[in-house]
């Protein structure tokens, strides 16, 4: 399978072939494939929503004929089953071929058994390197899943810290508590959980 990671380092490895090197040096094709995948887990994008995206600054015809070339590159650098369509107008990842941290973060997420794993997934921000030329749509878009991200990783870990420090865990508790401040630092209810659990260990002075 397929592997895209885009929360930190950026990067797509091919089970066989390592890292697919084409499309990392590609920023639009690779948005673009980050996108289909983020945007849409396990479904599909119109073709007419995808060209303001990457493609706003040109006429429909030459922004369609763009978007046609990107998708055959991927499919060359990444076989064809990893882009499926529905009918001639909408585009979309197979999630059985390719695997995006992303996905997987929101989905264990859901999974009780598995938020350690999904906060461990969030290594850094999403795609925080890439920058897609005249693509504002995109860069907009990318900064909102960012966000996002860092909410949804900021509440799972302080939920993860107050189990912890209620199953007297103290050392999981006071990693997750810090976790959660590094991903809101200006949300005073970390500092203050990171206070509390300080406090239970007996270390009132740091607290």
């Amino acid at each position: 399978m397929l592997e895209l990671t885009t929360l930190g380092a950026v990067d797509l490895v091919h089970p066989v072939r390592g890292s697919v090197g084409t499309v990392l040096v590609q920023p639009k094709r690779l948005g673009l494939l980050a996108y289909l995948a983020v945007e849409a887990p396990g479904g599909f994008v119109r073709r007419d929503a995808l060209l303001p995206v990457f493609w706003p600054e040109s006429d429909e015809p030459r922004a369609r004929a763009s978007l046609r070339q990107a998708l055959q590159f991927l499919r060359r650098a990444l076989g064809d089953e990893a882009l499926r369509s529905r009918g001639d107008e909408e585009i979309g990842v197979d999630p059985a071929v390719l695997r995006t941290d992303v996905v997987a973060f929101r989905e264990w997420l859901a999974a009780p058994a598995r938020r350690a794993e999904a906060l461990a997934i969030v290594r850094g921000d999403f795609l925080a390197a890439l920058h897609v030329d005249e693509a504002p749509q995109f860069d907009a878009w990318a900064a909102r899943q960012r966000e996002a991200i860092r909410d949804e990783a900021a509440t799972l870990a302080g939920a993860l810290a107050d189990e912890a420090l209620a199953r007297g865990d103290g050392s999981a508790a006071l990693t997750f508590a810090e976790r959660a401040v590094a991903f809101a630092p200006l949300d005073e209810r970390g500092a203050q959980r990171v206070a509390r659990v300080l406090a239970a260990a007996g270390d009132r002075a740091a607290a």
